[in-house]
């Protein structure tokens, strides 16, 4: 589940416990314009960090076998407790 979702890619993304105080601080890995970061707590939720800052709940949800990723929304307007609920519902 935690592999790039574009067109055949299979490069492992980063795996960790997202936390309120890691995501306050969070940077994309060096010479990328953004990340994703897979939580360990809750495998369908992923955190998007941006080079500008920002930092997008999604989830991945499968359809017909094929993996589909839904915002569910940028922290820390959603907490990260809400986020791996709704991710959780996938």
């Amino acid at each position: 589940w935690a592999h790039c979702l574009s067109k055949g890619e299979h490069l492992i993304m980063p795996k960790r416990k997202l936390t309120d105080s890691w995501l306050q601080s969070a940077k994309p890995e060096p010479g990328k314009m953004q990340t994703r970061y897979f939580d360990t707590i809750e495998r369908r939720l992923l955190c998007v960090v941006g080079a500008g800052g920002s930092r997008t709940f999604q989830a991945v949800h499968y359809i017909a076998g094929k993996p589909k990723m839904i915002t569910l929304g940028r922290f820390p307007a959603l907490a990260l407790a809400a986020a791996r609920k709704r991710a959780s519902e996938f």
